[in-house]
C-alpha cells in the first residue's frame, strides 16, 4: 500500500544529530519543503514531533510556511509547566482542527517506538490520526514490524511516507 505513495526528493544524506551540519540540514528542509507543497498542496499542516531531531525538523519546516504547525509530543519523563504532554503552537489550549493534515516528522524509523507514541498521544488528545510520515533519513517503506505495533495498539497506518531515497 504505501509503496506506491512512496515520493523521493533530491538532497545531500542527513547526519546525526540532524543539527549537525547546519547548511547540509537547511539545504535538505528547503528541498523537503517543496515537496510537501507539491504533494500535499497548501494547506494546514500540523508537524507531530518529538525529541530534539524531530523538533529541529518540524521547527526549521514551520518557518518555511505560515500555514504549517509544530505538535510537540513530550517524552515519557519531560515535565512541564502545563502539565500537557502534547503542545500545538499558535492555537489556545492546543487544539487542533480537524482540517489540519497531520505529519509525523523525524529523522529516522528504527524500532518504531517514537512513530507510535506520537500517533497514540495524538489519538488520545486529538482522536485523529496521522496521515503522513516525513522521513530524513532513506526509507522505501514502513517496515512489517512497525505495521504490527500500528495494528496492535488499533491505530490506522498513515497513508502516506515521504522519505530520503538513494539518488537516482
Amino acid at each position: 500500500m504505501l509503496k506506491s505513495n512512496i515520493i523521493r526528493y533530491v538532497g545531500t544524506p542527513v547526519e546525526y544529530p540532524v543539527y549537525a551540519n547546519m547548511a547540509t540540514f537547511f539545504r535538505n528542509i528547503d528541498a523537503v519543503a517543496k515537496v510537501l507543497i507539491e504533494k500535499l498542496g497548501d494547506r494546514d499542516l500540523g508537524l507531530v514531533c518529538r525529541g530534539s531531531s524531530g523538533m529541529c525538523i518540524a521547527t526549521a519546516l514551520a518557518q518555511r510556511c505560515l500555514s504549517w504547525h509544530v505538535i510537540y509530543v513530550r517524552k515519557e519523563n519531560e515535565t512541564t509547566h502545563t502539565g500537557m504532554d502534547v503542545h500545538a503552537d499558535r492555537y489556545e489550549y492546543c487544539k487542533v482542527p480537524k482540517e489540519m493534515h497531520l505529519v509525523f516528522v523525524d529523522d529516522l524509523i528504527a524500532s518504531g517506538d517514537t512513530l507510535i507514541y506520537c500517533a497514540k498521544a495524538i489519538k488520545k488528545e486529538y482522536e485523529r490520526n496521522i496521515e503522513t510520515v516525513l522521513l530524513m533519513n532513506k526509507a522505501n517503506a514502513i517496515c512489517e514490524e512497525v505495521k504490527d505495533k500500528f495494528k496492535e495498539n488499533n491505530l490506522k497506518m498513515p497513508i502516506r511516507l515521504i522519505s530520503r531515497l538513494e539518488y537516482e
